[in-house]
Protein backbone atom coordinates (compact mmCIF):
# COMPACT_ATOMS: atom_id res chain seq x y z
CA UNK A 1 0.00 0.00 0.00
CA UNK A 2 1.32 3.42 -1.01
CA UNK A 3 0.04 6.47 0.92
CA UNK A 4 0.65 10.17 0.25
CA UNK A 5 0.71 12.42 3.30
CA UNK A 6 0.64 16.19 3.70
CA UNK A 7 1.20 18.55 6.61
CA UNK A 8 0.25 22.23 6.45
CA UNK A 9 -0.21 22.83 10.19
CA UNK A 10 2.81 25.14 10.47
CA UNK A 11 4.69 27.54 8.19
CA UNK A 12 6.27 24.49 6.55
CA UNK A 13 4.52 22.87 3.60
CA UNK A 14 5.47 19.20 3.36
CA UNK A 15 4.40 16.23 1.24
CA UNK A 16 5.65 12.66 1.58
CA UNK A 17 5.00 9.11 0.45
CA UNK A 18 5.16 5.88 2.48
CA UNK A 19 5.00 2.50 0.75
CA UNK A 20 5.43 -1.20 1.42
CA UNK A 21 9.20 -0.73 1.67
CA UNK A 22 8.87 2.31 3.94
CA UNK A 23 10.24 5.67 2.85
CA UNK A 24 9.61 6.80 -0.73
CA UNK A 25 9.57 10.62 -0.63
CA UNK A 26 9.60 13.63 1.69
CA UNK A 27 9.49 17.16 0.25
CA UNK A 28 9.49 20.28 2.43
CA UNK A 29 9.41 23.96 1.65
CA UNK A 30 9.25 26.85 4.11
CA UNK A 31 7.69 29.90 2.48
CA UNK A 32 5.46 30.99 5.35
CA UNK A 33 1.74 30.53 5.66
CA UNK A 34 0.95 30.60 1.94
CA UNK A 35 0.13 26.92 1.44
CA UNK A 36 -2.72 27.79 -0.89
CA UNK A 37 -0.17 28.87 -3.49
CA UNK A 38 2.23 25.96 -3.14
CA UNK A 39 0.56 22.76 -1.93
CA UNK A 40 -0.89 21.56 -5.25
CA UNK A 41 2.40 22.43 -7.01
CA UNK A 42 4.42 20.53 -4.40
CA UNK A 43 2.21 17.44 -4.75
CA UNK A 44 2.74 17.46 -8.54
CA UNK A 45 6.50 17.85 -8.08
CA UNK A 46 6.63 14.90 -5.66
CA UNK A 47 4.62 12.75 -8.07
CA UNK A 48 6.87 13.65 -10.99
CA UNK A 49 10.10 13.12 -9.06
CA UNK A 50 8.83 9.76 -7.75
CA UNK A 51 7.90 8.59 -11.23
CA UNK A 52 4.32 7.81 -10.28
CA UNK A 53 0.88 9.37 -10.70
CA UNK A 54 -1.96 9.97 -8.24
CA UNK A 55 -3.70 6.90 -9.64
CA UNK A 56 -0.82 4.83 -8.18
CA UNK A 57 -1.57 6.15 -4.68
CA UNK A 58 -3.71 3.79 -2.57
CA UNK A 59 -4.65 6.26 0.15
CA UNK A 60 -4.05 9.71 1.57
CA UNK A 61 -3.17 11.09 4.99
CA UNK A 62 -3.59 14.66 6.16
CA UNK A 63 -2.42 16.47 9.27
CA UNK A 64 -5.48 17.85 11.09
CA UNK A 65 -3.91 19.86 13.92
CA UNK A 66 -3.50 21.45 16.27
CA UNK A 67 -1.85 24.19 14.28
CA UNK A 68 -2.60 27.00 11.88
CA UNK A 69 -6.34 26.86 11.30
CA UNK A 70 -6.04 28.37 7.81
CA UNK A 71 -3.19 26.06 6.87
CA UNK A 72 -5.08 23.00 8.06
CA UNK A 73 -8.19 23.95 6.12
CA UNK A 74 -6.11 24.37 2.96
CA UNK A 75 -4.64 20.91 3.43
CA UNK A 76 -8.04 19.36 3.95
CA UNK A 77 -9.49 21.19 0.95
CA UNK A 78 -6.74 19.99 -1.40
CA UNK A 79 -6.99 16.38 -0.20
CA UNK A 80 -10.77 16.52 -0.51
CA UNK A 81 -10.47 17.63 -4.14
CA UNK A 82 -8.07 14.79 -4.92
CA UNK A 83 -10.09 12.12 -3.13
CA UNK A 84 -13.32 13.08 -4.86
CA UNK A 85 -11.58 12.39 -8.14
CA UNK A 86 -9.89 9.11 -7.16
CA UNK A 87 -12.16 7.75 -4.41
CA UNK A 88 -9.32 6.57 -2.17
CA UNK A 89 -9.35 6.20 1.65
CA UNK A 90 -8.13 9.08 3.84
CA UNK A 91 -6.59 9.06 7.32
CA UNK A 92 -6.68 12.12 9.59
CA UNK A 93 -3.42 12.26 11.58
CA UNK A 94 -2.83 14.48 14.60
CA UNK A 95 -0.04 16.94 13.82
CA UNK A 96 1.83 16.28 17.07
CA UNK A 97 1.70 12.51 16.51
CA UNK A 98 3.42 13.07 13.19
CA UNK A 99 6.16 15.13 14.84
CA UNK A 100 6.90 12.98 17.88
CA UNK A 101 7.00 9.76 15.88
CA UNK A 102 9.88 11.18 13.81
CA UNK A 103 12.28 10.93 16.74
CA UNK A 104 13.90 7.89 18.39
CA UNK A 105 13.24 7.09 22.07
CA UNK A 106 16.05 9.27 23.39
CA UNK A 107 13.95 9.71 26.55
CA UNK A 108 10.95 7.90 28.03
CA UNK A 109 9.01 11.17 28.02
CA UNK A 110 8.34 13.62 25.19
CA UNK A 111 6.61 16.95 24.79
CA UNK A 112 5.59 18.62 21.52
CA UNK A 113 5.20 22.40 21.59
CA UNK A 114 3.81 24.24 18.59
CA UNK A 115 3.44 28.00 18.24
CA UNK A 116 -0.15 29.17 18.73
CA UNK A 117 -1.28 32.76 19.22
CA UNK A 118 1.12 35.39 20.55
CA UNK A 119 2.57 34.24 23.86
CA UNK A 120 0.92 30.80 23.68
CA UNK A 121 1.75 27.27 22.57
CA UNK A 122 -0.13 24.11 21.72
CA UNK A 123 1.23 21.35 23.95
CA UNK A 124 1.03 17.57 23.92
CA UNK A 125 2.75 15.18 26.35
CA UNK A 126 3.89 11.70 25.29
CA UNK A 127 5.51 8.60 26.72
CA UNK A 128 7.38 5.90 24.81
CA UNK A 129 5.48 2.68 25.48
CA UNK A 130 5.31 -0.65 23.65
CA UNK A 131 7.69 0.50 20.96
CA UNK A 132 6.03 3.79 20.05
CA UNK A 133 5.20 7.28 21.33
CA UNK A 134 1.77 7.45 22.97
CA UNK A 135 0.01 10.62 24.07
CA UNK A 136 -0.61 10.80 27.82
CA UNK A 137 -3.16 13.60 28.19
CA UNK A 138 -5.35 16.03 26.27
CA UNK A 139 -3.75 18.62 24.05
CA UNK A 140 -3.63 22.03 25.70
CA UNK A 141 -3.16 25.68 24.89
CA UNK A 142 -0.57 26.99 27.36
CA UNK A 143 0.23 30.64 28.03
CA UNK A 144 3.82 31.87 28.27
CA UNK A 145 3.62 32.23 32.04
CA UNK A 146 2.79 28.51 32.35
CA UNK A 147 5.15 27.09 29.72
CA UNK A 148 7.37 24.45 31.30
CA UNK A 149 5.33 24.17 34.48
CA UNK A 150 3.79 20.92 35.76
CA UNK A 151 6.62 18.68 34.55
CA UNK A 152 7.80 16.01 36.96
CA UNK A 153 11.42 15.15 37.66
CA UNK A 154 11.66 12.62 34.79
CA UNK A 155 13.81 13.62 31.84
CA UNK A 156 11.66 14.93 28.96
CA UNK A 157 12.66 15.58 25.35
CA UNK A 158 11.09 18.68 23.80
CA UNK A 159 10.44 19.21 20.07
CA UNK A 160 8.39 21.60 17.92
CA UNK A 161 8.73 25.20 16.75
CA UNK A 162 7.48 26.40 20.13
CA UNK A 163 10.60 24.92 21.76
CA UNK A 164 12.93 27.16 19.78
CA UNK A 165 10.81 30.20 20.56
CA UNK A 166 10.63 29.54 24.30
CA UNK A 167 13.91 27.63 24.76
CA UNK A 168 15.21 29.74 27.66
CA UNK A 169 11.91 29.47 29.55
CA UNK A 170 11.81 25.68 29.20
CA UNK A 171 15.44 25.36 30.26
CA UNK A 172 14.80 27.49 33.33
CA UNK A 173 11.56 25.87 34.51
CA UNK A 174 11.89 22.19 33.58
CA UNK A 175 14.10 20.13 35.88
CA UNK A 176 15.48 17.68 33.30
CA UNK A 177 14.86 18.95 29.77
CA UNK A 178 16.43 17.29 26.74
CA UNK A 179 16.74 18.97 23.34
CA UNK A 180 17.48 17.65 19.86
CA UNK A 181 18.81 19.28 16.73
CA UNK A 182 16.34 21.81 15.18
CA UNK A 183 15.63 19.56 12.18
CA UNK A 184 13.80 17.11 14.46
CA UNK A 185 11.20 19.84 15.07
CA UNK A 186 10.33 20.10 11.38
CA UNK A 187 7.07 18.49 10.21
CA UNK A 188 7.36 15.63 7.74
CA UNK A 189 4.91 14.60 5.05
CA UNK A 190 6.46 11.13 5.14
CA UNK A 191 5.77 10.82 8.89
CA UNK A 192 2.12 11.75 8.28
CA UNK A 193 1.98 9.27 5.39
CA UNK A 194 3.53 6.50 7.50
CA UNK A 195 1.09 6.94 10.38
CA UNK A 196 -1.81 7.35 7.94
CA UNK A 197 -0.83 4.12 6.20
CA UNK A 198 -1.05 2.27 9.51
CA UNK A 199 -4.46 3.82 10.22
CA UNK A 200 -5.85 2.92 6.80
CA UNK A 201 -4.61 -0.66 7.16
CA UNK A 202 -6.49 -0.75 10.48
CA UNK A 203 -9.63 0.62 8.78
CA UNK A 204 -9.38 3.90 10.71
CA UNK A 205 -10.02 6.16 7.73
CA UNK A 206 -12.30 9.21 7.88
CA UNK A 207 -15.08 10.67 5.78
CA UNK A 208 -13.33 13.52 3.97
CA UNK A 209 -16.69 15.28 3.56
CA UNK A 210 -17.14 15.72 7.31
CA UNK A 211 -13.62 15.80 8.85
CA UNK A 212 -12.60 19.19 10.26
CA UNK A 213 -9.35 20.62 11.70
CA UNK A 214 -8.60 19.83 15.33
CA UNK A 215 -9.62 22.93 17.23
CA UNK A 216 -8.46 23.39 20.83
CA UNK A 217 -10.44 25.18 23.48
CA UNK A 218 -8.61 26.96 26.27
CA UNK A 219 -8.60 24.95 29.47
CA UNK A 220 -9.06 26.55 32.86
CA UNK A 221 -5.75 26.80 34.68
CA UNK A 222 -3.43 26.90 31.67
CA UNK A 223 -4.07 30.49 30.61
Amino acid sequence: MRVLGIDTATSLCTVGIAGDEGFEADYRINRGYIHGEYLSVVIKQVMKASGISLSDIDGFAVSIGPGSFTGLRIGLSVIKGIVLGYEKPVAAVDTMDGLINRIPPVSDNGCVMLTARKGEIYQGKYRFLQGRWQRQDEYQIVSEKNIGNNFKTEETVFIGDGVDKFFSIIEERVKRPKFLQPEFSLPSGFSIAKLGREMIRQKKQVDIETVVPLYLKRFKGVM
